[in-house]
């Protein structure tokens, strides 16, 4: 969850910087390094299904997208992707509403809870919101990483933008969900990067966009947004 398991199979749903910066195998002991390992995220998700009997989609839907009123979730927008040769662990992939988005946004800015009732422990999302070191992409550092969620960490999170505290969940192509507690406010950024198919190969290209959103663009966007509200 944290992306520190020091182990460097190769993954479903594997973009190219991955594969390219990918360490070697027994390079790092686990819970030394961080290395953002799609790898890790698959067989997290294998484990969770393996231990509850349920899909993803169903327990998202039941646990969560049902308790917060989420308008257009379903179980069968997750789906998975992958290829037996590559990896026994398939790619879960989320499809979800900006609407969506924000609520589950909303629920985490909430510590947790929804109206009258806790839905995550507030501890685990304390713990999933700040960050106790630097991660790092070659010698750029990225600020902090903490169970599947990039935070704010030393001053570093979105180019333009950072504010302290804040912290955001990200999908391949420049999708966003940006909590800012000091400001009580929630940005949700969406792009048009739909596969055309739910294949391994339709969905890795469309993640690959080059017209995709990256962090810099993004980045100015929340600095004129929080401009415009008198901001910065």
């Amino acid at each position: 969850m944290r992306a520190r398991s020091g182990v460097y199979h190769a993954a479903a749903f594997e973009v190219n910087f991955q594969r390219k910066m990918r360490p070697v195998r027994g390079s790092h002991a686990p819970g030394t390094f961080w290395f953002y390992n799609n790898w890790d995220f698959n067989v997290l998700g294998t484990i969770f299904e393996k231990k509850t009997g349920l899909k993803i989609g169903e327990a998202f839907y039941q646990r969560i997208a049902k308790p917060i009123s989420m308008q257009d979730f379903q179980p069968s927008d997750v789906y998975y992707i992958g290829d037996a040769s590559v990896s026994t662990h398939p790619a879960l992939m989320f499809q979800m509403t900006a609407l969506d988005m924000a609520r589950f946004g909303l629920l985490y800015l909430n510590h947790g809870r929804w109206k009258n009732r806790q839905i995550i422990p507030a501890d685990w999302v304390e713990k999933s919101t700040h960050a106790s070191e630097m991660v790092y992409l070659g010698k750029m550092n990225l600020g902090g990483y903490e169970y599947l969620w990039w935070v704010e960490y030393g001053g570093i999170h979105i180019p333009e933008a950072t504010l302290p505290g804040m912290y955001s969940a990200q999908g391949a192509g420049g999708h966003y969900i940006l909590v800012l507690p000091s400001l009580n406010t929630v940005i949700v950024n969406q792009f048009d990067n739909e596969p055309d198919a739910h294949t391994s190969d339709s969905v890795l290209h469309a993640a690959q966009n080059p017209h995709q959103m990256f962090d810099t663009q993004f980045g100015h966007l929340v600095r004129f947004i929080l401009q415009a509200d008198g901001i910065g």
